[in-house]
């Protein structure tokens, strides 16, 4: 992803996050899935130490810093951006100047013939929510035990338009109405931590750069 052309002046797209590709069953683990998904949300935000960290004025350290924690949980694909007044709402006035967001690839489904088939089938979306909010709630953790505001957002749980975010950060690209996520042909979750913690952003992805496979010069 580091080699796909940039484009400051792309313009974000109304886009869906990706679904399901099979339905839930009646045996589905989703009921189940929702409990923790509730308990995790109990800490997106929190209180925040009161002094704050010696931390590097490089901002380019601090966001590699934060990419490297979440890719250390298990995020497929992290980046940084900016937020203006415009991304919050009456309701929830913005107090965070950055955001990190980040995608955690859906699991492989398994066919209708495999052992627990019937239960997970329908759960893609859940399951992986509930993944991205517990990598959220650590990260936001994290920065506010370094002294800054940080707050975890999460799809049904957020003050952000994540798939605005996740253009913006140049993790995804929307294609037909759809965000699709760079070489990977899974679905993912989406999940952010707002910050006033300065961070150095990313771009989005121009729009005529390829999102499949790359090329030799990419594997050499």
């Amino acid at each position: 992803t580091e080699l796909l052309a940039r484009d400051a002046n792309v313009p974000e797209h109304r886009a869906e996050s990706p679904k399901d590709k099979n339905p839930a069953g009646p045996n589905s683990v989703n009921e189940a899935l929702s409990a923790y998904q509730a308990l995790f949300e109990k800490y997106l935000d929190g209180e925040i130490a009161v002094a704050r960290a010696p931390l590097p004025d490089d901002l380019s350290l601090r966001s590699k810093n934060l990419k490297a924690c979440a890719y250390f949980l298990d995020a497929t694909l992290a980046g940084v951006c900016a937020l203006d007044a415009s991304d919050g709402s009456p309701e929830s006035p913005l107090k965070h100047t950055h955001a990190l967001i980040f995608l955690v690839e859906f699991s492989r489904e398994p066919k209708s013939n495999e052992p627990g088939a019937a239960w997970i089938h329908g759960s893609n979306k859940a399951r992986t929510d509930a993944r991205a909010t517990e990598v959220a709630v650590v990260l936001a953790g994290y920065i506010r035990a370094m002294g800054y505001s940080a707050r975890g957002h999460v799809a049904g749980n957020t003050h952000l338009n994540l798939e605005a975010l996740a253009q913006r950060a140049g993790i995804a690209r929307c294609e037909n109405g759809v965000l699709k996520m760079p070489f990977l042909q899974r679905g993912f979750a989406i999940a952010a931590v707002s910050t006033d913690l300065p961070l150095e952003l990313d771009l989005p992805i121009a729009t005529h750069a390829s999102l499949d496979w790359p090329d030799s010069d990419a594997y050499m």
